[in-house]
């Protein structure tokens, strides 16, 4: 199944957990991609997603550039993501934030949404 053939299934409210690792940075649209995401969860369920530090935005395309990250992915990223404004995507797209931490030295974040 592709993912257009999965975006186009019946899914609504199929799913306890949807995880998402360096994923919102690649996304056209972050706040419709979140809204779509909301209606495939269970009542009660998480969306789990991580995604690089703006500040380190930088060192991401160095470390393409020399082999220590995909370069095509770096290239990639169309929004780095901080707190603040995934707070703000999150509101917009019917969720709250339960958990939030940064990791690997704060070069990445993990947040937790859920449902509001």
């Amino acid at each position: 199944m592709t993912l257009t053939d999965f975006a186009q299934s019946q899914n609504e409210n199929q799913f306890e957990r949807i995880v998402g690792l360096a994923v919102i940075e690649h996304v056209e649209d972050p706040q419709e991609w979140l809204a779509w995401l909301r209606t495939l969860l269970k009542p009660g369920g998480q969306v789990v997603l991580t995604t690089p530090h703006p500040s380190v935005r930088q060192l991401h395309e160095i470390g393409g550039r020399i082999g220590l990250f995909s370069r095509e992915g770096a290239k990639e990223h169309r929004e780095l993501i901080n707190r603040d404004r995934m707070i703000q995507l999150a509101e917009t797209s019917g969720f709250r934030i339960r958990h939030f931490r940064r990791f690997l030295s704060g070069c990445n974040q993990l947040f937790v949404l859920e449902p509001i």
